[in-house]
């Protein structure tokens, strides 16, 4: 086996985990089009009055006397229609703090400067072979932060592969 270290690119952190990255985003989309359900649901029961002052005390007295009819028909055994919108508000409220985290997320996910190295080939020639790469990265003397997954068995590199990008 020729031992080989290879530079596979200059990613973003989202490149190096493409799985992660399209379930990120798929997630946030899903949020999205839930916050625009709520947000037409709540557009189709909501009443804004022309001129709020106007119409405030004729919406008052409609309330009363629709609440009157109802009461009325409660011996009737008709259905009684109720909205709560403070649930439609909990919900919105809980979906958007769910999409900011996501969006965090894509941010973090956007960060450029990963370089991802792989290396095939006998263990006591990792180190020196990878090392070449780095040098041709950063050079002697700069700084760096290091991750490194080892795989011993072919199997095992294969499953890494499907969640991060190994080459």
């Amino acid at each position: 086996m020729a031992d080989q270290a290879e530079i596979v690119g200059q990613l973003s952190v989202g490149q190096c985990v493409p799985a992660f990255n399209s379930l990120v985003v798929k997630t946030a989309a899903d949020i999205q089009a839930k916050l625009v359900g709520c947000a037409s649901v709540s557009a189709k029961i909501a009443i804004t009055p022309p001129t709020l002052e106007a119409k405030l005390t004729a919406a008052t007295n409609l309330v009363a006397a629709i609440e009157a009819q109802i009461a009325a028909s409660a011996g009737l055994g008709l259905p009684a229609v109720q909205v709560d919108l403070s649930v439609m508000l909990a919900v919105k409220v809980e979906l958007q703090a769910q999409l900011e985290v996501l969006l965090a997320l894509l941010d973090a996910m956007a960060t450029v400067g990963i370089a991802v190295i792989s290396y095939t080939g006998d263990a006591p020639n990792h180190g020196a072979k990878v090392q070449e790469k780095v040098n041709a990265i950063a050079g002697p003397g700069n700084a760096l932060q290091s991750v490194t997954f080892l795989a011993t068995e072919p199997a095992a590199f294969a499953a890494l592969g499907k969640v991060l990008l190994t080459g």
